[in-house]
């Protein structure tokens, strides 16, 4: 038996898309300076705040559309990732390294799953809605050992999934063979960014 973990980095992002009403939507995009501030504070204050604007979630909490967490894919700071062989315990063996761009997958015969939420697709068009990121900073892995039987992994029985928000095609899984593996991540979020949008057909 041989086992292998991915590792990716060292940026990425938490990023969602959510649902708002237009009460929220007319009062924040009037007051967009002071929406990151707002969101990102756990006791809110909504002194200020119309009732019907009022936003009595996290920022990371708006999220029925779209929610993904992990390395940023097709990024010119994340070039390469890792596929590490390891012993039963996890301690590192060996490791290889390959660029991390989705052209570069498909020449390697990996497969790449996206699920797209940008400003022109139709989900959005006829919604109000916030999109939020958190940009972070770390090491993101593979949650779980990939356990095969052969000598090394078969790249073409790799999936990655991805999802793009706003343009950041954010890795969150990979299926190999049979098995999915989550992608977690030992990260700090050093930036971010929040606001409301009004699709294009309301």
């Amino acid at each position: 038996m041989k086992y292998f973990k991915f590792e990716f980095g060292p940026y990425g992002s938490e990023s969602v898309v959510g649902t708002i009403s237009e009460p929220q939507y007319n009062y924040w995009i009037e007051n967009e300076d002071r929406l990151g501030e707002y969101l990102n504070v756990f006791d809110k204050d909504n002194e200020d705040v119309p009732a019907d604007a009022q936003i009595q979630k996290d920022w990371f909490e708006l999220d029925d559309l779209a929610h993904a967490n992990g390395p940023l894919l097709n990024d010119d700071n994340n070039l390469n990732f890792k596929i590490i062989e390891t012993d039963k315990n996890a301690v590192e063996i060996s490791r290889q390294e390959y660029p991390f761009h989705t052209e570069n997958l498909k020449h390697m015969k990996v497969e790449c799953i996206g699920q797209s939420f940008n400003h022109e697709n139709s989900i959005l068009k006829n919604k109000f809605y916030f999109m939020g990121h958190g940009f972070e900073k770390g090491v993101y892995y593979t949650d779980e050992l990939i356990k095969t039987d052969s000598k090394e992994l078969v790249l073409d029985k790799l999936k990655f999934h991805y999802t793009e928000i706003d343009g950041y095609k954010i890795l969150h899984k990979i299926d190999y063979d049979k098995g999915t593996y989550s992608i977690t991540g030992d990260t700090r979020t050093n930036a971010s960014e929040m606001e409301v949008f009004k699709g294009e057909d309301i």
